[in-house]
């Protein structure tokens, strides 16, 4: 014959931890829209400006290169253009925006 255990769940404990998961998973996908959305404002900049964009990677430790603190450890893009003329640069975009999840002004630091 089968004993059945009477399992007692703690209501409040499971439903802080699920609106915990949920809001975290809220805030995962917004900042991934958001870094999709600023990925093609840069790549229609350099289309207005007349770049072709050859790479574009983010990156996170490039704090030094801004003398602003508001931007430390929020990472920047690294990204190579290529001009009409077949001439190539480089250089440094960083977004601001709140808690990382706005575009905002876009700076951007030739090297």
């Amino acid at each position: 014959m089968i004993d059945y255990v009477a399992i007692r769940i703690d209501w409040k404990h499971l439903a802080w931890f699920v609106g915990t998961m949920v809001a975290l998973l809220a805030y995962a996908l917004a900042r991934y829209a958001v870094y999709r959305r600023r990925e093609r404002r840069i790549r229609r900049w350099a289309d207005a400006n007349g770049y072709a964009v050859l790479r574009l990677e983010f990156r996170r430790t490039v704090a030094e290169l801004f003398a602003r603190s508001e931007f430390i450890g929020r990472g920047a893009w690294y990204v190579w253009v290529q001009d009409d003329e077949g001439g190539q640069r480089a250089a440094f975009v960083r977004f601001r925006g709140l808690l990382g999840l706005t575009v905002g002004r876009m700076d951007l630091q030739w090297e």
